[in-house]
């Protein structure tokens, strides 16, 4: 809930990155220069509470810079570990998923469109989509010949990017049970 609120604070002050940027580049200069460059630009003779104001906007806008940015960063390092760390998590399922659910994803990765038509309310379906190894592309659903809904479903882009990288993560492990 707190990040949702840091998130749409940060996301407002995003879209006034520039001016913010153009803010801070003027009053440096104002503050900065020498002071012979700011007589040939007539900006020597600027009132104390003016020169305060404009160090006050130079701190602000540099202040406001650097937590956009760090902010920014912060929230790509954390996705990027986030993502792995699902990922991860996902390739621990799918090595210890069953031969069946192993087989079902081994024939949609081996199919020439990578798809496969599954009956929608069995629990195999059921438990490849909500474990995200699955998804139905398309709405359109068929009645088989016994009076099941069937539907097609595809590999999410994951699976098949890491099928690609490792064919062998669907085979079976053969265990010999000969001491």
């Amino acid at each position: 809930m707190e990040t949702d609120i840091v998130t749409k604070v940060f996301d407002g002050f995003k879209r006034w990155t520039p001016a913010l940027l153009a803010v801070l580049i003027v009053t440096g200069l104002i503050l900065f220069l020498p002071d012979a460059l700011l007589q040939r630009m007539a900006l020597d003779n600027i009132p104390s509470l003016w020169r305060v104001i404009v160090g006050l906007l130079f701190l602000l806008s540099l202040a406001l810079i650097v937590s956009i940015g760090l902010f920014e960063a912060w929230n790509k390092a954390t996705s990027g570990r986030r993502q792995k760390k699902a990922l991860n998590k996902r390739i621990e399922m799918l090595k210890d998923m069953s031969p069946e659910l192993k087989a079902i994803l081994r024939d949609m990765m081996e199919s020439k469109d990578k798809s496969i038509v599954l009956t929608r309310e069995a629990g195999n379906t059921q438990y490849l989509m909500e474990k995200g190894f699955i998804f139905q592309p398309q709405q359109i659903i068929e009645y088989s010949t016994d009076n099941e809904l069937r539907a097609t479903y595809n590999p999410q882009p994951w699976l098949m990017e890491l099928y690609n990288k490792n064919p062998g993560i669907l085979e079976q492990e053969k265990h010999d049970d000969r001491k």
